[in-house]
């Protein structure tokens, strides 16, 4: 069986998925999201020039061609979408359209999820994964070590798998872009697999799985067998593919699977 509680790499691609976007932002690559404040500019038309809030839907409501949709989008491409749309409704022929943000109210990462002050955080330009738990004071004793970072971007909802496992002491993460935040950004951190310990140990219960933890390691967690308990007998009840359990005898050297049982038996003598 296939040891389902040991995460692939250090950070997996992005995966795009098609739901409304919301804000996210690099240095020059700042995206627009609900609540900003946008200056639109129509050279030559002072009319149609005007300071507008962004809707809690994403729209901008303008003279002549009414809500248009530019949640997610970039100033230069919500620049062009507004022109287009006054060509399109034969208001003007060619025009000339600018958008700038005069006020973001976006610049916040979100750390939600097994960390022990879940909530929204002031977000600079050069953040790394780490950083953000770091404000959410760590992961919980709960929480397992792959991460998942969701980003809106281009209209789609983007989502990478990163495995936290050995970077706490890579330093500075910033040549790493993986790793690298953008204001908008949500970091959730899932609750750790668990495993349990039952049997002849001081302190049976269940306890978060460490990737690569062995039946040797395991009953530590436990508080490790007591003056009763064998190290020599011990169970391990799994289900497996057709979702029946199985018992089996363990070798201290097998690997702990998420949701294993694991059964500490008395000694014979």
């Amino acid at each position: 069986m296939p040891a389902t509680g040991v995460a692939p790499g250090p950070a997996a691609a992005w995966s795009g998925l098609p739901v409304a976007p919301a804000a996210a932002d690099t240095a020059g690559d700042f995206v627009i999201g609900a609540a900003d404040v946008l200056a639109v500019t129509v050279l030559g038309e002072p009319a149609l020039s005007v300071e507008v809030d962004v809707s809690p839907g994403g729209e901008v409501n303008l003279p002549l061609v009414g809500a248009i949709a530019v949640q997610g989008l970039t100033p230069v491409a919500a620049s062009q979408k507004i022109a287009d749309a006054f060509v399109q409704g034969q208001f003007l022929v060619s025009p000339q359209v600018q958008v700038r943000v005069l006020e973001s109210r976006n610049l916040m990462i979100s750390v939600l999820g097994e960390v022990r002050q879940p909530g929204r955080f002031a977000a600079p330009t050069q953040m790394s994964v780490l950083d953000a738990l770091a404000l959410a004071g760590g992961i919980a004793e709960t929480g397992g070590q792959r991460v998942t970072v969701l980003r809106y971007q281009d209209g789609r909802l983007q989502r990478r798998e990163v495995d936290l496992t050995g970077l706490a002491g890579e330093g500075d993460l910033r040549g790493t872009p993986a790793l690298m935040l953008r204001p908008g950004d949500t970091v959730m951190v899932p609750e750790a697999a668990r495993f349990y310990i039952y049997g002849e140990v001081r302190s049976p219960n269940a306890y978060p799985l460490k990737p690569g933890m062995t039946v040797m390691q395991a009953p530590a967690l436990g508080g490790g067998a007591n003056e009763r308990g064998s190290r020599k007998r011990i169970e391990v009840q799994r289900q497996n593919a057709d979702g029946v359990v199985e018992t089996r005898s363990a070798s201290l050297a097998d690997v702990v699977y998420p949701n294993d049982v694991i059964y500490v038996r008395e000694r014979l003598f």
